[in-house]
């Protein structure tokens, strides 16, 4: 599955709405290729499988409004809370301030 399908699946479990849902995913794909930059792949360690889900609770942040069930997100990167936060962290370090949350 690439990348955007997988995205787009991953917000349809979160609850967003179909209309909004593929909008929100091509942004995670987005967010995907400049935290690729920032962050190329492996950086992240045993994180490494939190890097979709992540990019796509910075891309729902940046563009307001769609609220994504954490829950969610860390089923769909069988990842465990404390690591999926500390990719979170790293992440939004790495691409600024603007897509932190207030």
């Amino acid at each position: 599955m690439n990348d955007e399908a997988w995205l787009l699946d991953v917000v349809k479990r979160c609850g967003v709405h179909e209309a909004r849902a593929s909008a929100l995913a091509r942004a995670g794909a987005q967010m995907l290729r400049r935290l690729a930059i920032k962050c190329p792949p492996g950086v992240f360690g045993k994180g490494e499988c939190c890097r979709r889900a992540v990019a796509l609770e910075l891309a729902a942040r940046e563009a307001g409004g769609a609220n994504l069930r954490r829950e969610a997100l860390l089923t769909a990167c069988s990842s465990r809370p404390a690591a999926y936060d500390r990719v979170l962290r790293h992440a939004e370090s790495a691409l600024g301030a603007r897509t932190m949350s207030s």
